[in-house]
């Protein structure tokens, strides 16, 4: 059973890697890894349940949130005494330098909502969120377009937008 959220804030249930499920897909994420150093993996590693199973992607295995939360024995970072710290503000500029890193951009204020609203409202919220507007096909962080209808998926995204 898969998960969508996760420690630091993001939702899983937009992720290339969890999504994947024929080979073209699988290549595509093979694909968009490539130039990622330290980022290695088969396409059989490519399968996940979310970062709150036993089922994580191999590289989100070694997450850096998602250890640091388990040990403090917290659902969420911002639940965390020391929440914002260091790592926050590498992943901050991981975002912003490294194209395929820029879904993270919306973690702080997805936790923010989180704890505002709870999570069962902000699972439902971006559920729809993450489906086309033209057609309600669901889609990834970094579909350019809907793969059912092809509609332009561009600005829409937590990361491309400040709503």
């Amino acid at each position: 059973m898969n998960r969508y959220d996760s420690y630091c804030g993001i939702y899983c249930g937009a992720c290339e890697v969890m999504n994947a499920k024929s080979d073209e897909e699988k290549a595509r994420v093979m694909h968009l890894y490539d130039n990622l150093p330290g980022w290695h993996f088969t396409p059989e590693q490519i399968h996940c349940s979310g970062c709150k199973t036993d089922d994580v992607f191999v590289n989100c295995s070694k997450c850096p949130f998602r250890s640091c939360a388990k040990s403090k024995e917290v659902e969420f970072c911002i639940e965390c005494d020391e929440f914002p710290c260091e790592p926050y503000n590498q992943l901050e500029m991981a975002a912003e330098q490294v194209p395929l890193l820029k879904h993270l951009k919306a973690n702080i204020k997805n936790q923010e909502y989180i704890e505002a609203n709870g999570l069962d409202k902000w699972l439902a919220d971006q559920e729809i969120k993450w489906k086309c507007p033209s057609c309600g096909v669901s889609f990834s962080w970094y579909a350019e377009e809907c793969t059912s209808c092809k509609h332009s998926l561009k600005g829409i995204k937590d990361y491309d937008t400040n709503h």
